[in-house]
């Protein structure tokens, strides 16, 4: 419309175009402002995509089909070693340690065919090369009009996790051992009472009435034997295992026959078996089953596996025991119908504590170790132990395998003839009085010649006058120990002649190597019994006078 045309419009004419044109700039000012509200919303978004991508804790990575790198945030540089620039167009495959690129590949390609959501576990290279294990996250991205398809990676840095992981199982492991430890120490507490009990009654008792007649002092003295036997064989328990565990166990080798081996381990735990009333069948071959072994290590293992059968077993069962020979090895079952094991108890039957926790069974005490000397002393012999058992209340059989040996029966050593008995002359070095004169009291009742010694200068003091066949020397003698005092009575002569036995209540490998290295002849752990005494008087050589 011109100047001429204006002209000729009337004044209301004029008017309304002028209200359009008005309306058309208020239209323009709103569409400028809408504009405006969405350039915001645009960079704001920009800004929310940079806090959540750039800034985010987990790496981020845009990747194509062929695994290259489109785009990648600061922490996915950050965990690459390396910058967001550095990263353009680089293959994140060459991130990836080569045993682990395959699954990379595998992941990869299956989120770009299926478009399915896939995840991985492996381990990248990151500063200094250094790797360190990661999971992956594949996400299709979608598609822009004409762009190829993107795939976005997400990585995820798992040292941190399992460190945390390993702390909180490490935390269980002292929390579980703590746990163990309170239970053993409550245990050992309980266990050692108990034989306590009768010992102290029984030194009431004669303390009270010193004088008993022969029945009622017999049944005093089979009542001591049998608690000491029993503290002495939980300490003995607690060594054993100690040393298994520390790898400090050596066995004393030599040809064997396994029947002998069995016969002596059913003679001890015959009077178990007898106070319980039960019946123990033994099953063994005519002909010898000879092995190259330690046999009293041996002898406690059988001991352990028909002790663990009466333990569980109710009074009057039949507790058996068989022995031959499968596969060039020697095949040792022990069978009860006693408690029976548990089906998840199984695997773990062997570790120490695992059946006394489990079934509260306690009639015959102990501190749950036995089963854990069997499987620790078998292996130490090459062989094998298996437990089976059909559950609760059906009985149980462990089942021993051990190498035969390729010699001949006939070149077993024979059993030395028993020894007419002798009297020696001994000489206990000794400071518990109670210790040295009840030790003295039963040599004399062997009918041996006794003097004591409290302490190393009077026993050097008397070695010359004495003149002792057996020396029975304590360790942890006051001032100058058992170790100087034997250096110095083996400078004298009549102190080289005569046979030295340590005492002494430590029982370490490296206990016997010490005692062997000093000069000591025997190695005695104290408790000593009568049996022990009887042993050693037979092995002790006899001077002239």
């Amino acid at each position: 419309m011109t100047i001429d045309d204006l002209a000729l419009l009337g004044s209301d004419e004029i008017h309304r175009l002028l209200q359009d044109l008005h309306v058309h700039q208020m239209e323009l000012e709103l569409q400028n402002e809408e504009l405006r509200r969405t350039q915001e919303a645009l960079e704001l978004s920009r800004t929310r995509y940079f806090d959540l991508y750039d800034l985010a804790p987990v790496g981020y990575v845009t990747i194509d089909e062929r695994g290259l790198i489109h785009e990648a945030n600061l922490a996915a540089a950050t965990l690459l070693g390396t910058t967001r620039g550095a990263l353009a167009l680089r293959s994140l495959t060459g991130f990836i340690l080569p045993e682990d690129q395959e699954l990379f590949m595998r992941c990869r390609q299956t989120t770009f065919t299926t478009g399915n959501w896939q995840t991985c576990d492996l381990r990248l290279r990151g500063t200094g090369g250094t790797p360190f294990p990661a999971h992956l996250d594949f996400a299709l991205a979608k598609e822009r009009d004409g762009a190829a398809a993107l795939c976005l990676v997400t990585l995820s840095d798992l040292s941190e996790c399992q460190l945390a992981e390993a702390a909180r199982l490490a935390e269980t492991a002292q929390r579980e051992e703590n746990q163990r430890k309170d239970h053993f120490l409550a245990m050992l507490g309980h266990e050692l009472r108990n034989p306590l009990a009768p010992i102290r009654h029984v030194a009431e008792i004669l303390r009270l009435a010193p004088t008993q007649d022969p029945a009622r002092i017999h049944q005093m003295a089979e009542i001591l034997n049998r608690q000491v036997d029993h503290l002495a064989r939980l300490v003995d328990d607690l060594l054993d295992v100690s040393h298994l565990g520390s790898g400090k166990t050596h066995l004393a080798l030599k040809p064997c026959d396994l029947r002998d081996v069995v016969e002596h381990a059913a003679e001890q735990i015959r009077p178990l078996i007898d106070e319980r009333g039960q019946r123990l069948a033994l099953a063994l071959p005519a002909l010898p089953l000879p092995l190259n072994g330690d046999p009293v290590r041996l002898t406690q293992i059988v001991v352990n596996l028909l002790r663990n059968a009466s333990q569980f077993s109710e009074p009057e069962a039949l507790i058996s025991l068989s022995l031959e020979t499968a596969d060039g090895q020697a095949l040792l079952q022990v069978r009860d119908t006693g408690a029976g094991i548990d089906p998840s108890l199984l695997p773990r039957i062997f570790e120490p504590f695992v059946q006394s926790e489990q079934t509260g069974e306690r009639r015959q005490g102990g501190l749950g170790l036995g089963l854990a000397l069997v499987k620790g002393l078998t292996d130490l012999h090459g062989g094998s132990v298996e437990a089976t058992s059909p559950g609760l209340g059906q009985g149980s059989a462990f089942t021993l395998r051990l190498p035969l040996s390729r010699q001949a029966a006939g070149n077993l050593s024979p059993k030395p003839a028993p020894r007419a008995p002798i009297t020696h002359r001994i000489l206990i070095v000794e400071d518990h009085p109670d210790v040295a004169e009840g030790c003295a009291l039963l040599l004399r009742l062997l009918g041996q010649r006794v003097d004591i010694a409290p302490d190393g200068p009077s026993a050097l003091a008397a070695i010359d006058r004495l003149r002792p066949d057996l020396i029975l020397l304590d360790l942890g003698l006051p001032g100058m120990d058992g170790y100087e005092v034997a250096r110095r009575l083996r400078a004298t002569e009549p102190g080289r002649a005569a046979w030295l036995a340590a005492v002494t209540g430590y029982g370490r490998p490296q206990d016997f190597a010490r005692t062997q290295a000093a000069g000591f002849d025997e190695h005695l752990l104290k408790p000593l019994s009568q049996d022990d005494l009887v042993a050693l008087l037979a092995r002790c050589p006899v001077f002239p006078d």
